[in-house]
């Protein structure tokens, strides 16, 4: 509306921080009957997120951004199947990146080809390479190929003695390569 831009203006003409800026200026709700939507969250209120999106059937693509995709799967499943148009991203690179051209994207098709398609589209003139993968096999292959990476890290003091030394492994990894190998060995 345009009191809306008025009120947001104004505050970008002020120089208020986006921490003071009043909550009612966002409202989700309009956001979700209007736009397509990308949720950035953190992994553990992911799944209350897009239930939360998902329950108010947004009329527009809804994407998230989290690395692990297997505990979504059932509820993306539900969402195609109430016709929404749904698909997750894996960027694989880092926040440090200062233009996404040469960087890998994945999109992963949660059941709804038409909504990857469009997923694609909106990153196709960015620069990215971006893939398609069916949502489901995105976690097995990620950790078929970044676990083996890991694990190879985790190798290289083992096999080139002194002469290469990463140092020990950050103890957050140890169970993630942990997680990779069990993957992998039950394909």
């Amino acid at each position: 509306t345009p009191a809306r831009i008025g009120a947001i203006s104004a505050l970008i003409r002020a120089g208020a921080p986006l921490a003071e800026w009043p909550e009612n200026l966002f409202p989700i709700h309009s956001h979700v009957e209007r736009k397509d939507l990308l949720l950035a969250t953190p992994l553990g209120a992911t799944a209350e997120a897009l239930a939360f999106v998902f329950a108010l059937s947004p009329r527009g693509l809804v994407l998230d951004v989290v690395s692990v995709k297997g505990p979504f799967v059932l509820l993306y499943r539900r969402a195609v199947a109430r016709g929404l148009a749904v698909a997750s991203l894996h960027p694989m690179f880092g926040p440090s990146v200062k233009t996404f051209a040469g960087h890998d994207l994945i999109v992963c098709d949660a059941g709804n080809p038409g909504a990857a398609r469009h997923a694609r589209a909106l990153f196709s003139g960015a620069g990215l390479r971006v893939a398609v993968m069916p949502l489901a096999g995105h976690d097995p292959w990620i950790a078929r190929t970044l676990g083996l990476a890991h694990f190879l890290f985790a190798l290289l003091p083992l096999s080139c003695g002194d002469s290469v030394a990463p140092g020990p492994m950050p103890p957050e990894l140890e169970p993630r390569i942990a997680d990779c190998l069990r993957i992998n060995a039950c394909e």
